[in-house]
């Protein structure tokens, strides 16, 4: 299952996203699963989000558009955007880890975060990471 503090970190990354001005992520009461509700100042935002949905294979919502890649997309009446994923079966690290990791290379690989951050998530969650060419 995963940490709360691991979400509360999560949390912490999307808000440092380009264009991502709040984000929280909750586990539902009733089941093990966990939403991310993603405020976005604009199209750069989802952007950036379902860039990193992409590569951890959950789902990012905006409207009724759905993108598990990044592509161009018409605008929409509202920014929420909303990332839907379920880690109750999966061993550690969990789908929305996972989530996090993506979102912390993206950031990093944007100059965003430095080496110190990745160290400490490394620490935290036993994951390597690696700078993309």
């Amino acid at each position: 299952m995963t940490d709360p503090k691991s979400t509360q970190r999560i949390s912490q990354l999307l808000i440092l996203l380009p264009g991502v001005t709040n984000a929280r992520l909750r586990r539902s009461d009733a089941s093990a699963a966990i939403n991310a509700v993603v405020g976005c100042e604009s199209l750069v935002g989802f952007d950036a989000i379902a860039r990193c949905a992409a590569g951890a294979n959950v789902i990012a919502s905006l409207g009724r558009s759905e993108s598990t890649s990044f592509r161009k997309l018409e605008p929409v009446p509202f920014w929420n955007c909303e990332v839907r994923f379920d880690d109750a079966k999966v061993e550690s690290p969990s789908v929305c880890e996972r989530f996090g990791f993506y979102v912390a290379s993206f950031l990093y690989n944007e100059a965003i975060i430095d080496d110190t951050c990745l160290d400490e998530l490394e620490m935290a969650w036993s994951v390597h990471f690696s700078r993309e060419p």
